[in-house]
């Protein structure tokens, strides 16, 4: 489940004044912006938030609108993304699984390396786990002209999601783990600024 996404503002000392004039502004800067995240940790509440946790179909992977969210300026180096739980609050909960209380939920069949059977499998996990990743050095220079909005996708790199994960040397619980593991790993996200025209 994608409980939230929100931005993360640059650490103080991130951006060096220059000697004549003030620090140089990112290109989101007054696109979107945010202080840093707290979800789930107590604290205020950051107005770059989204609204709604969303369930996401890893299955078959498409695009998850996590909605649109306007905010007062401020500069920014990172994103946050966190997986959590389900609730009765999550958009797009299934009819046919009680994923209330459950971030993961993966079934389907496994081969062990070197043999033909096919294991059938259900693991899921409750825990939370996120990614909080620096965006890319062009997007903390100074801004282009007749940028209005940014559209920040959160991309699933899902063949290398199982990488370094031994299914048949783990316990249901540590492969639930291991798997919120992997899908922060596995996680890129990619900007992209639109102007005010709409390109």
């Amino acid at each position: 489940m994608s409980y939230s996404a929100s931005l993360a503002e640059c650490a103080p000392g991130a951006e060096t004044a220059a000697l004549d004039g003030p620090a140089p502004r990112g290109l989101l800067a007054g696109l979107v912006g945010a202080s840093p995240a707290r979800a789930g940790h107590g604290g205020l509440i950051d107005p770059s938030i989204t609204d709604t946790p969303r369930v996401e179909a890893l299955a078959v992977p498409g695009l998850t609108d996590l909605g649109t969210v306007t905010f007062p300026e401020t500069d920014y180096c990172r994103l946050h993304w966190v997986a959590g739980a389900a609730s009765d609050h999550t958009a797009g909960l299934p009819d046919e699984v009680d994923l209330l209380g459950t971030t993961l939920w993966l079934e389907g069949t496994w081969t062990a390396p070197g043999t033909a059977d096919a294991i059938p499998f259900v693991w899921s996990s409750p825990i939370a786990n996120g990614l909080l990743t620096e965006l890319a050095d062009d997007l903390v220079a100074p801004p282009i002209a007749g940028s209005s909005t940014a559209e920040i996708r959160i991309v699933r790199e899902l063949d290398r999601w199982f990488d370094g994960i031994d299914f048949a040397a783990l316990s249901e619980d540590d492969i639930g783990r291991a798997l919120m593991i992997g899908l922060a790993t596995s996680t890129v996200v990619e900007v992209r600024l639109i102007g005010g025209d709409g390109g």
